[in-house]
């Protein structure tokens, strides 16, 4: 509420107090038979702008001072969310690919487990990167890591669960699927890396691949050390098969 309202609220205010106080006064002198002398002209006009005036002045401003306080506090407390969106933002995503970091993965991956009562995770490396790195530098490097979690994403679907979860390591929690379906996934995804091209800085560009091992994670209770040791022991052995393949496994069950 700006200077001029507040004059224009007091205005009404004082005009009111004043209308009031010159009713009273005249219904008064008229009762007692009194004429209106100086006196009675001091409480007409006077003696309410006097009062209602400072008053009504009071009022209003710290009125405004109160709703500027509030739109203040509410833009304080938007700013504050959107802070604490992206401080949770970045505590879980991996900060070069924007795909979720180990820990927000596995955390994500927890939930939809227990949602879905099974699923299948990936796990999937990136095959020769360190020679990627050494020949062509770490910023291609970097390039090729976010070209292959641009092609994870779209391959998984926006629905699944993606993250990064070592240096050249991605991993795909695919929930309330089947193994025929994981694998036909899982080579969707293989294929779609492999698609993907890699420019090299003016020097032409090249194709990465990846090595993938699958998973299959069965019943809410199923452990998530046993099944990431199972992908990891399919992806050695997709590794040492000749890399750019898909080797699957299932975790053990439980003892009840």
């Amino acid at each position: 509420m700006g200077s001029s309202r507040i004059a224009i609220r007091t205005a009404i205010v004082t005009a009111t107090a004043v209308a009031a106080s010159a009713t009273l006064t005249f219904l008064t002198r008229t009762v007692l038979d009194q004429p209106l002398d100086w006196l009675g002209w001091i409480e007409v006009f006077v003696v309410p702008v006097l009062i209602a005036a400072p008053v009504a002045w009071h009022i209003f401003a710290n009125r405004a001072r109160l709703e500027a306080a509030l739109v203040g506090l509410e833009e304080a407390h938007r700013a504050l969310k959107q802070s604490h969106a992206r401080l949770a933002h970045a505590a879980s995503h991996d900060r070069l690919t924007g795909v979720l970091n180990r820990e927000g993965f596995t955390t994500e991956m927890t939930r939809r487990l227990l949602e879905s009562d099974g699923g299948v995770l990936l796990i999937i490396d990136v095959d020769r990167f360190k020679a990627i790195n050494d020949t062509y530098g770490h910023a291609t490097g970097d390039r090729a890591l976010q070209a292959v979690a641009g092609a994870l994403r779209s391959a998984a679907g926006l629905h699944e669960t993606v993250g990064r979860i070592g240096g050249e390591e991605f991993a795909i929690f695919l929930a309330g699927i089947g193994a025929e379906a994981a694998r036909a996934a899982a080579e969707r995804v293989r294929h779609a890396v492999a698609a993907t091209p890699l420019p090299l800085d003016g020097r032409g560009q090249r194709t990465v691949t990846v090595s993938v091992g699958g998973a299959a994670v069965e019943g809410r209770s199923a452990s998530l050390d046993a099944a990431f040791r199972t992908a990891d022991r399919c992806l050695y052995r997709a590794k040492n098969r000749g890399r750019n393949r898909v080797e699957f496994g299932r975790v053990p069950r439980l003892a009840a």
